[in-house]
């Protein structure tokens, strides 16, 4: 218990000297200083939030992705107003860590200014689209039927003028998996690619390995990547075309520490893993005919 003690005064001293806050802040968290951590981790990404201060210019865009993660994992409702600032800088990764915190006043919120229009309104619809809300499925649908015409209008130009991070069709491919409606399934299964297809059966093997990890955690609405994927390929019923020796191989396919999809580090693992995507892609075709 000493310990344990001594390591939590360790790291609020190394927060208060703006050491290393992200890692220091994450350790907190697992030690159980909830509180603590969040507070910490928000007050560092308030300094870095903005990717075109020229004073962080040694700090990626990923670096403030990687915060805003973890302000999402922590729930911390002091963090809306910060995320919604930022909802069309980095549109997808703000968006999932909204949807984690939740509430009826950011659902509130958020629907006042959904719209396909502009990337904050964009970053709206997503993020009631992680949290299944009825009223922005037919936007949702929009915005992935139209993504080419879309992001030429609305994203494009973004670029050129701001560091932005903003989405996908990939990303809102899965937000729209989410949703149990007939039109939403076909219009997955038509414009689905294979990385897609192989992230949500990676995923999906990811659930049928550590299932307890992956149980759902008190915010009914709300289903992280893993949790999606795991439903996109049930409600597809894929599942019934792989075997135990294919969730296995997918489930190699993955970084769990990271949990993202790792680099080819066995040529004959990836083989074997294209092959079973061409399964799935077989059943998809045959079911769109």
């Amino acid at each position: 218990m000493n310990e344990k003690i001594e390591t939590i005064k360790r790291l609020k001293h190394q927060i208060a000297l703006g050491e290393k806050v992200t890692a220091a802040a994450s350790h907190l968290y697992r030690l159980g200083e909830h509180e603590a951590a969040s507070e910490a981790m928000l007050e560092e990404f308030r300094k870095y939030k903005d990717l075109d201060d020229p004073r962080h210019a040694g700090k990626s865009g990923r670096f403030r992705t990687t915060m805003i993660g973890l302000i999402g994992q922590y729930r911390d409702y002091r963090a809306i107003p910060d995320l919604l600032e930022v909802l069309d800088l980095y549109t997808i990764d703000a968006a999932y860590a909204l949807a984690k915190i939740g509430g009826d006043e950011l659902e509130e919120k958020l629907l006042s200014i959904a719209t396909i229009d502009n990337l904050k309104g964009i970053g709206a619809v997503i993020t009631l689209g992680y949290l299944r809300h009825p009223d922005v499925l037919p936007q949702l649908i929009n915005l992935v039927v139209n993504f080419e015409s879309i992001w030429e209008v609305t994203v494009k130009p973004r670029l050129g003028l701001k560091s932005v991070y903003p989405f996908q069709l990939d990303d809102l491919l899965l937000v729209l998996g989410g949703y149990d409606d007939e039109e939403a399934i076909q219009i997955l299964r038509e414009k689905i690619s294979r990385n897609c297809i192989m992230k949500i059966l990676v995923f999906y093997a990811l659930c049928q390995l550590e299932p307890e990890k992956y149980k759902e955690d008190g915010n009914y609405k709300f289903s992280g990547t893993v949790g999606l994927c795991n439903e996109i390929t049930l409600r597809n019923g894929w599942n019934k075309i792989l075997t135990k020796e294919d969730v296995l191989k997918l489930g190699s396919e993955i970084d769990i520490s990271l949990h993202t999809l790792g680099p080819e580090k066995n040529r004959d693992r990836s083989v074997q893993s294209n092959i079973i995507v061409d399964k799935v892609e077989k059943q998809i075709k045959l079911g769109n005919n």
